[in-house]
């Protein structure tokens, strides 16, 4: 916009522009005088900047600001002065203005572009602040799957640094088997968003279950342009979910198996012990010996059924001691070869300075005979038998990957076979009740559920790994003992050994038991007297003296075995207790061992058995 005037306000030219601005046709302004077109409250300001117009400042700018019907118009006005008289005043100049309103706009618009771009980055920088302090880890991966974010959270879980895993293939990084992966991210990109649980891989090789949640993230045009991954570590909550089962289906066994327990060993101690005499006394009539021979073999079975049942609950009464493993192995080798087919080769490998185990010697060898039993079962055309023992520490990251294991200093016995191996979708249901691979009729699958038990409840550890076509290794861990182990002697005193003629007093809830305990007894020799309960048996110990209290630990009438010995003690100092149980309840037997100077004599028991537990207590002290 140009506009040339004289000093007397007379327009000399008017650019179309110009006279567009003032709303005018150039004709109506060439001639007239320019104050006719200036507002009279902005007159004052134009008069004072044309006054400054000299020789020595011949130009000046100034903005101003217009209401129009389209809002505030801002022109920017460069005055010139063309001609000056002799005295130095102006005599014509020219004004030409440029509309700067679309510029300052855009400045605006740039400078609130920037202002927001400056919150939208402290906005992303507390953000991704706050994605680092998550405990989850928090990946964003491209079409590609390549990483392009990596947050403090996805460094704790996977052990690999924001440097390590940025510009990776996240299937590659993380994914032992890319097959989850790629099934994963079909769905994510046919739904938009996918989550489920499964198993990746730290940079320790460790293995771990994950939840993961995925979101596809799209751009402005709705074209599909990265994941975003969350991802919790839940393999500690999944393993104490399974403890919590473990612990759920241990109690409920447990609870089963002692309701029945009692009462069914009561009933196993009689059936055994007529079983055993008959099978004696029909010498001279084998067809009836036979019968009752079958009697007494089913009776033992149903025996070992129950105490497996029990081992398997934890519920069993142990009585741990010092233990030279190397010392117990030795002594079953004779045993293991003949139970062995001779087609299979064993092999023994010792420890270097083994250390003792703190252990239940019996137990240990029933459970080493199980496990040797089902490596023979596995090689039925024959194969080759090892058992190697080792000290072995077991620390603390092995202790957080394997449920119940306590860190800490451990002997290990390994029993390993060449047989047919264990297929991968079983492994983890070997050590359930009930559960075997073995044709029906072979096998009751209680034989490692009552291994397992067993060395849960002597607080060590079991490990089972298997090969289809290459064979087993189980290897049991037993806490390592800070004592010298205790020498194992094996009872070979006969029954016409181990007679007695000591005063016993019996007592017995269960009358059949107490009929046939009382028979046993005075076969053995000893003076007997009966009771059915404890205060029936207090009344006779206050009138009669006895050598040994014989007694059940279970009994009605709001007195156990325990509480009855009690008092016997202090009505006579002298007598000694033998106690037995078909399930003990936890009366004399706490945590899973028998209580310190505690005798137990374990039902359904043999005439054998009870001759041997009479004299070990009755032997002078």
């Amino acid at each position: 916009m140009l506009c040339h005037y004289r000093s007397d306000g007379v327009i000399l030219f008017a650019s179309e522009a110009y006279a567009s601005w003032r709303g005018v046709a150039v004709s109506d302004l060439v001639g007239k005088n320019i104050w006719d077109f200036v507002a009279p409250e902005r007159r004052e300001s134009v008069l004072s900047l044309l006054s400054k117009l000299s020789p020595q400042t011949r130009e000046l700018c100034t903005e101003t600001w217009h209401e129009t019907a389209n809002g505030p118009q801002g022109i920017l006005w460069r005055v010139c002065a063309l001609k000056f008289d002799e005295g130095g005043s102006w005599l014509e100049a020219e004004s030409i203005g440029v509309d700067f309103t679309d510029r300052l706009r855009v400045e605006t618009e740039l400078r609130q572009a920037n202002a927001r771009l400056r919150e939208a980055e402290g906005t992303l920088r507390q953000q991704a602040a706050l994605l680092d302090k998550a405990h989850e880890a928090i990946i964003v991966r491209d079409l590609d799957h390549r990483i392009t974010f990596w947050n403090s959270g996805a460094e704790r879980v996977f052990g690999w640094t924001r440097e390590e895993a940025l510009g990776q293939i996240k299937h590659e990084l993380v994914y032992h088997d890319p097959t989850a992966f790629f099934v994963a991210n079909r769905r994510v990109l046919e739904l938009g968003e996918w989550s489920g649980v499964v198993e990746q891989s730290r940079k320790d090789s460790s293995r771990i279950k994950v939840q993961a949640n995925w979101t596809l993230i799209r751009d402005n045009e709705g074209e599909p342009q990265s994941v975003l991954c969350i991802v919790s570590d839940i393999t500690e909550r999944l393993s104490l979910e399974d403890q919590l089962k473990q612990s759920q289906r241990l109690e409920a066994i447990g609870q089963l198996t002692g309701g029945v327990a009692h009462d069914f060993n009561n009933l196993l101690t009689v059936v055994l012990g007529n079983s055993e005499a008959l099978v004696e006394r029909l010498a001279d009539r084998p067809s009836l010996q036979r019968l009752a021979q079958i009697t007494l073999t089913v009776a033992e079975r149903g025996a070992e059924l129950t105490q497996r049942l029990l081992a398997y609950a934890r519920k069993q009464a142990l009585e741990p001691k010092s233990v030279d493993i190397d010392q117990l192995l030795a002594g079953m080798e004779p045993l293991l070869r003949r139970t062995l087919s001779e087609e299979i080769d064993i092999k023994v490998v010792r420890g270097q300075s083994l250390g003792a185990a703190t252990i239940d010697p019996a137990q240990l060898e029933s459970a080493i005979l199980n496990l040797c039993i089902n490596a023979r079962d596995a090689m039925p055309n024959g194969g080759h038998l090892l058992i190697e023992t080792a000290n072995h520490d077991l620390d603390e990251d092995y202790a957080r990957q394997n449920t119940e294991v306590v860190p800490g200093h451990y002997v290990m016995i390994a029993i390993s076979d060449t047989g047919a191996g264990i297929d991968p979708s079983n492994l983890g249901k070997v050590f359930d009740p009930f559960f075997t691979t073995k044709e029906v009729g072979r096998g009751t699958g209680l034989g490692l559920s009552m291994v397992y038990g067993f060395v849960k409840q002597s607080r060590g550890h079991i490990k089972l790994d298997s090969e289809v076509g290459v064979g087993t290794v189980v290897r049991i861990y037993l806490p390592r003992s800070g004592v010298d182990p205790v020498h194992i002697a094996k009872p070979t005193a006969l029954l016409n050994e181990l007679r007695g003629s000591e005063r016993v007093l019996l007592v017995e809830d269960d009358e059949l038991v107490r009929q046939h305990a009382n028979t046993l007894l005075v076969e053995l020799g000893y003076e007997v007297l009966v009771a059915p309960n404890g205060p029936a048996a207090l009344e006779i110990l206050r009138v009669e003296t006895f050598d040994l209290l014989f007694t059940d630990v279970v009994m009605p009438g709001g007195m156990t075995g325990r509480m009855l010995a009690e008092q016997a003690v202090q009505l006579q100092p002298g007598i000694k207790i033998l106690y037995t149980s078909g399930y003990t309840q936890n009366s004399v037997v706490h945590e899973g061992k028998v209580d310190e100077g505690v005798v137990l004599l374990t039902k359904p028991y043999s005439r054998l058995d009870l001759a041997r537990k009479l004299r070990e207590v009755l032997k002078p002290s």
